[in-house]
């Protein structure tokens, strides 16, 4: 069990998976127009729900990227 863990992990960070998500994540809180947000958002989730799929991250760290993007994208004007 935590032999495949560990591979899980090491895969994850070797194949670009969270670098991947990391750098999307920067992409929408960097974005001024909330239109592109908005396109965006579903996509990244994805990515997010992805990782706490796999328990690279926690459920309660993936619930709290993904409410910190809304409510980042709701604020847009």
């Amino acid at each position: 069990q935590k032999n495949a863990t560990v591979r899980i992990l090491k895969d994850v960070f070797t194949t670009g998976i969270m670098p991947d998500n990391s750098n999307a994540i920067k992409a929408v809180r960097n974005t001024t127009d909330k239109e592109t947000a908005v396109a965006m958002l579903p996509e990244v989730f994805s990515m997010i729900d992805k990782l706490a799929k796999i328990n690279v991250i926690h459920d309660n760290k993936a619930s709290n990227l993904k409410s910190g993007l809304s409510a980042y994208v709701s604020r847009l004007a």
